[in-house]
């Protein structure tokens, strides 16, 4: 049973379970607004859990390459190398990445589209590479992270290319809805995810500098880091603030009176760090960020 629990901590089974969640609510925004899908039920779940391998899969490789990283920043959380061997995370990883392959070629042969089989190699790579060399560079690394996040409802997009295009010539409101949707949800997990891996920068500084990182702080200083975090979090707030305006102009109480929680929360997170940059204070902010992701996911319930 405590393998098992390590296993879960390992993979982050919560944040995959989020993933999964994020996907059937922007399927079932979209397969409410069209007729005839590429992906059955079935299909669909498919394309879930390949995501989520995807996913397991950055986890394990990230802690495999930031043993020595975290053995500074966050000792008490290390599971590579203390609650499993490194050997045996290697092992996990493959055995992840084969079963997560095997289901998207499946997927793909049942769907007849093996382009769509293209995403899963691509996405390993990326996350195999943010781990391995990205992390550690200026910038590129927190977008890598952040362009899987946004492409979490992309993936679903794709799959159902051609029912949308078909939905656009036959219902142009409804395409234009689920567009906004997805476009919406897409850049609002894009900016959070830039923002809060600033502020995870922030508080890993120490051993960030110890091994060399070129991430924004521990190249250019938490000053010019604050900033920019402040920047992605005010747009975060703009963000929010002119779709709120959208529902007070269209009447949409129920929506608009849920989204001024998580507006009220992003204001609060923007002006946290400018009381402390302890990696307490640090370790709230990331935090309280992750609650905003969360509930950009709960205002989804809203429009299925």
């Amino acid at each position: 049973m405590a393998k098992i629990m390590t296993i879960f901590r390992l993979i982050r089974f919560p944040n995959l379970l989020i993933i999964a969640l994020t996907q059937v609510l922007l399927g079932l925004i979209l397969y409410a607004n069209i007729d005839q899908t590429a992906l059955n039920s079935w299909q669909f779940a498919l394309l879930v859990v390949t995501t989520m391998f995807i996913a397991a899969s950055g986890y394990v490789i990230n802690d495999i390459y930031d043993y020595e990283i975290d053995l500074i920043n966050k000792p008490q959380k290390v599971i590579v190398g203390q609650k499993i061997t490194q050997k045996q995370a290697w092992w996990f990883y493959w055995i992840i990445n084969i079963l997560g392959g095997w289901v998207a070629l499946y997927l793909a042969y049942a769907i007849r589209d093996f382009r769509q089989l293209l995403i899963y190699p691509s996405a390993i790579w990326m996350l195999w590479a943010y781990a391995k060399r990205y992390k550690k560079s200026f910038v590129i690394g927190n977008l890598v992270v952040a362009a899987y996040c946004a492409l979490v409802p992309g993936i679903i997009w794709y799959a159902e290319r051609q029912p949308f295009m078909e939905l656009l010539n036959q219902n142009k409101s409804a395409a234009i809805f689920v567009r906004n949707v997805f476009v919406a949800y897409a850049l609002m997990a894009f900016l959070t995810t830039v923002w809060r891996e600033i502020i995870k920068d922030m508080e890993d500084l120490k051993g960030d500098k110890a091994f060399g990182s070129a991430s924004i702080p521990a190249k250019y200083g938490i000053s010019l880091a604050q900033k920019m975090a402040t920047a992605l979090g005010v747009g975060v707030i703009l963000l929010m603030l002119y779709y709120a305006l959208y529902l007070l102009d269209t009447r949409t109480w129920w929506a608009l009176g849920y989204l001024m929680v998580p507006i009220v929360l992003a204001i609060t997170t923007v002006i946290l760090p400018f009381k402390s940059l302890t990696i307490s204070a640090l370790h709230q902010v990331s935090r309280q960020i992750k609650w905003l992701m969360v509930l950009g996911l709960g205002y989804l319930f809203f429009l299925v």
